[in-house]
């Protein structure tokens, strides 16, 4: 059999057995053995006032595993048996409301051997995760959110690393730059400066290295390559997220498509320099009849005057 591990003291060494007990009466985890038919045999102290076992006739009855989440209860019964062969096995798994003073626990199950070699009992140590478990649980749901959020927005979205290398982008501009049905993976490896035009490459290069010295990023305009895009000139933003520390962790790049703000802005350039063009011909229109009526007044004058003449 085994050495229970190592001690200190000599007379922790040659008492061990009392020493075994004590840590077990004392340590602050649910401890339980299992027989191979996995009927509990065994629960410590703290395993106890876990599951509010107070007398033997309670813990004769008891089932630890229907204490167990129904949809976790296979995975914790394969790690038991998973000991059985000589394997120690790791789980995550929930309690059933009511039959724990914790709603969630981190499980390890290994082999209890024997003097010949043999397991014929399973050890099961819990550790309460429940804390843990609900902060990554509001994790995972402030993530489902927060892609939510980026997959209802118009706005193209990309995240880059402080290296300028593209890690993901949001629904709006997969659909804008023609990326829907690429992998994760593909995306990653997209290089997105093929699609500005050629002669804003060193600009948004410039701005992207300015962005990461400035905390609240720098905007500009940019006009994409032809083909590459569901638009052609975007209002941008790129933007840095620093960690606690004040290190940039992460880049964000924003698009605004303005293509019809541009077009309707050179209509407009247009219309102006039509009505611009009307209003000269009109004031040339108006000066020139009052030239004309000047010229006509001169010369009634200059008829009345030789009509007087002898």
């Amino acid at each position: 059999m085994e050495k229970p591990g190592y001690f200190s003291k000599k007379e922790f060494s040659e008492n061990h057995g009392a020493m075994m007990e004590s840590i077990l009466v004392s340590a602050p985890i649910c401890i339980k053995v299992f027989d191979r038919k996995l009927r509990l045999v065994f629960i410590n102290n703290w395993g106890a006032q876990e599951h509010k076992i107070t007398r033997q006739e309670q813990f004769d009855s008891f089932d630890y595993f229907s204490t167990i989440a129904e949809g976790d209860r296979g995975k914790i019964k394969d790690a038991a048996e998973a000991a059985f062969s000589g394997e120690t096995r790791y789980a995550e798994f929930g309690h059933v409301s009511g039959t724990s003073r914790q709603q969630w626990c981190f499980s390890a199950a290994s082999p209890l051997k024997n003097s010949d070699g043999g397991t014929e009992y399973v050890i099961m140590c819990s550790l309460d995760f429940t804390e843990y478990t609900k902060a990554e649980l509001s994790l995972k749901r402030e993530r489902r959110m927060f892609k939510l959020l980026l997959d209802a927005t118009p706005l193209c979205i990309k995240w880059f690393d402080k290296e300028g290398n593209l890690l993901s982008v949001n629904k709006a501009g997969k659909e804008e730059h023609f990326l829907t049905e690429k992998t994760d993976l593909e995306i990653k490896n997209w290089e997105y400066m093929e699609c500005i035009d050629k002669k804003y490459h060193a600009i948004v290069k410039e701005k992207f290295a300015e962005a990461l010295e400035n905390k609240d990023g720098v905007e500009f305009t940019m006009e994409h390559a032809v083909g590459t895009s569901k638009g052609s000139w975007c209002r941008s933003k790129i933007a840095p997220v620093r960690n606690e520390s004040g290190e940039v962790e992460l880049v964000l790049f924003i698009s605004q498509d303005i293509t019809d703000e541009k077009k309707a802005g050179s209509q407009e350039s247009i219309r102006i320099r039509e009505i611009e063009t009307m209003n000269k011909l009109m004031i040339g229109r108006e000066l020139k009849m009052i030239e004309l009526k000047k010229e006509i007044e001169r010369l009634k004058k200059q008829q009345s005057a030789h009509e007087k003449s002898p």
